[in-house]
């Protein structure tokens, strides 16, 4: 690996915060252009010109690494990464644009790395509340708030709680997924919530015991989170109709989509969660 993981987590805290601070310029602004992409998500003037930053920024601070980035033309410049084993970054500039659309503050700008096409490092900055999660390889995840950091340990607590996102309401497998808190349990909860990796900072954090995704999402979305995550505690995995838990492929010259749905659970539920699934008619 061409990283010092503790130097490139330092730098790319301090990019992110930076990106955020362009955020919320537009955020504050009375009014956006926003447009729709092919696939029919909306994009703002305000993911773009922190895509570009973003983007600008790693290629100055870590010019032998490649970057996978959300708004470069659609992740285009996947194709120019050669070798899939190769340090790649993945950016998502303002993940939950709806939610930043609709000014709930819950959208982030995240920038994961990968080495060996599996995430080493992640930072994850939710501006409007001025919070911050990194993470690196073997040197455990935290989340600085208010200046303070503190490092996080998801298994020491059990919420009964389950996430899933706010703009796509569970449907099929990441419905009876759920399930796996709410059955027979009077004292679950099931509640929504912007951001991808934002739903998976609450379950590093300990703020929730269960994360399903809604089977719609990409490479960018999910890298950053993902280190935090298992940086604390948690695993990460895709599940199919097969009900095979399958580990993320971050090989940029596959494919960018997460056409599955993705799990994020604490390692302390693992068990049990493998039980359910035995058990269950996915």
């Amino acid at each position: 690996m061409s990283h010092n993981l503790q130097k490139t987590v330092s730098t790319v805290i301090r990019i992110a915060r930076e990106a955020g601070d362009i955020a919320m310029q537009y955020y504050s602004r009375n009014s956006l252009d926003v447009m729709t992409k092919v696939d029919e998500s909306p994009v703002t003037e305000a993911d773009k010109s922190v895509n570009e930053f973003v983007i600008r920024q790693l290629a100055k601070e870590f010019p032998n690494s490649a970057v996978v980035a959300e708004e470069d033309e659609e992740g285009a410049n996947a194709r120019h990464v050669e070798d899939s084993m190769a340090d790649v970054f993945y950016v998502d500039p303002i993940d939950g644009t709806k939610e930043f659309i609709k000014r709930n503050g819950e959208w982030s700008v995240m920038i994961g790395l990968t080495h060996r096409a599996r995430p080493v490092m992640g930072v994850i900055y939710q501006p409007t509340a001025d919070k911050l999660w990194y993470a690196s390889e073997g040197n455990g995840a935290y989340c600085i708030e208010k200046g303070v950091s503190v490092k996080l340990n998801c298994n020491q607590t059990k919420r009964n709680i389950a996430v899933h996102s706010r703009s796509n309401a569970p449907v099929g497998m990441s419905k009876e997924l759920l399930k796996f808190v709410t059955n027979d349990n009077k004292d679950a909860s099931v509640i929504s919530y912007g951001s991808f990796g934002l739903k998976m900072s609450m379950i590093a954090s300990g703020a929730a015991d269960l994360y399903v995704s809604s089977g719609r999402g990409s490479l960018w979305d999910s890298c950053a989170g993902e280190s935090i995550a298992t940086e604390a505690g948690a695993v990460v995995f895709t599940i199919s109709r097969s009900r095979t838990p399958s580990p993320i492929s971050y090989n940029p010259n596959r494919k960018l989509s997460l056409s599955t749905v993705v799990v994020c659970l604490s390692k302390a539920n693992w068990p049990s969660f493998l039980q359910f699934l035995k058990s269950s008619k996915l």
